[in-house]
């Protein structure tokens, strides 16, 4: 056990741990006031984009305490509860009695916590629920760690002792949505050539601009007039305005042409017009 004086200097005072009241001069308790059949407190964990977080409302917690001090000079000053875990440090304070100037009080009360005050439990919440949580809402068992701090005067001095209890409490992990898979769907199709008008002993080259709902591979047959097909495919990637790939394939011509090209997508229904490519080298 510590106490703290105040101006913030800690004095070690383990021989204390084991002393009674009368030889101590302080002495108090805190502890779960939920009975053996009540429900413990419930944290509702929410899921949304970002994951579980702990919602936002308050949270009874039940308690039952007693504080004293004994000898002359000594009477107390304040009574605070605040949440206290190894991992996520510590939450805010919550008053249970201030402005005293007793030697002992005692009592039972529920303490309204609020986000502040269960940052801590926020935390170890949005752990659990993500290692246990799923497609159906789960309970995740767990205790809920308090720490009692008692402020009392000593003569001119101002000291303080705390107490530990855990309260029993449950993260429920509520169900995530489950994701639907959005199957690949081709928006549009565009088959045309560059430059739109070849010209004898130029490249041409003959060009199919897929335009997908999102990123994936299209196959197809790129097939001439005269009935001959090639087998290709593409895969499609983020571009301005969607998902979109291009594939093309060029040609030259020293004398005169008149072919045409149309694209046939494999397992979408969809095709192009045929494109023609007109050379004239006479």
């Amino acid at each position: 056990m510590t106490f703290r004086i105040a101006g913030g200097a800690i004095i070690a005072a383990t021989a204390l741990i084991t002393a009674s009241p009368a030889l101590a001069g302080w002495d108090g308790f805190i502890k779960s006031n939920i009975s053996q059949f009540g429900e413990p407190v419930r944290f509702e964990m929410e899921f949304d984009s970002n994951g579980y977080r702990l919602k936002d409302k308050t949270y009874n917690v039940p308690i039952e305490y007693r504080a004293e001090v004994s000898g002359v000079g000594r009477k107390l000053k304040a009574i605070d509860v605040n949440v206290q875990t190894t991992l996520y440090g510590p939450g805010r304070y919550a008053g249970v009695r201030r402005q005293l100037d007793q030697k002992a009080a005692w009592g039972k009360t529920v303490l309204p916590l609020r986000l502040a005050h269960l940052a801590p439990m926020a935390a170890a919440g949005k752990a659990a629920c993500a290692k246990h949580g799923g497609a159906s809402v789960k309970h995740v068992q767990v205790k809920l760690p308090l720490q009692m701090r008692v402020t009392f005067a000593d003569g001119r001095k101002t000291r303080e002792f705390t107490k530990d209890a855990n309260v029993p409490a449950v993260f429920v992990c509520a169900a995530q949505p489950s994701r639907k898979t959005v199957d690949l769907q081709l928006e549009k199709l565009k088959v045309y050539t560059l430059p739109a008008k070849p010209a004898c002993g130029e490249p041409v080259r003959m060009v199919a601009e897929f335009w997908t709902n999102k990123p994936g591979t299209v196959s197809f047959q790129y097939v001439r007039g005269d009935g001959e097909k090639q087998n290709a495919l593409v895969t499609t990637e983020k571009v301005n305005g969607g998902y979109a790939k291009r594939w093309g394939k060029t040609y030259t011509f020293s004398q005169s042409e008149s072919r045409k090209y149309m694209v046939v997508v494999n397992g979408h229904k969809a095709s192009s017009n045929w494109v023609p490519i007109d050379v004239n080298c006479g």
